[in-house]
């Protein structure tokens, strides 16, 4: 299991509203042998399901200094990802924090502001 800083309820509800038959393709940093992951959100919620038999890498997880985490990349998210929490406010469903976006170009990983 892989739990990220995300949430279906926090920007990809659409997961949900197509009865986990949509996904995000994901991505993450490394190499090596594959290994199945079932990708959760955030909440404690049991539907907060992002994918499941996601084959990626060996992931690190680090609960004291997440920063040391692996970092996952859900691709192609788009525009409807950000509209379910208004840019007013601070934090979305069960306390969850507005999901940072990040943009590839030319290869790199670019940080959106």
């Amino acid at each position: 299991r892989a739990a990220v800083d995300l949430s279906v309820f926090g920007g990809l509800i659409e997961i949900v509203e197509s009865n986990y038959d949509f996904y995000y393709p994901v991505e993450a940093p490394g190499s090596g042998d594959l290994r199945p992951y079932r990708i959760i959100g955030s909440t404690c919620a049991g539907t907060d399901v992002i994918a499941e038999e996601v084959m990626l890498p060996q992931l690190a997880v680090d609960h004291r200094i997440p920063r040391q985490s692996s970092r996952i990349y859900l691709s192609n998210t788009g525009a409807y990802t950000l509209d379910y929490v208004m840019n007013t406010e601070m934090h979305g469903f069960n306390g969850l924090s507005i999901p940072q976006v990040y943009y590839i170009k030319n290869g790199k990983i670019l940080e959106g502001k």
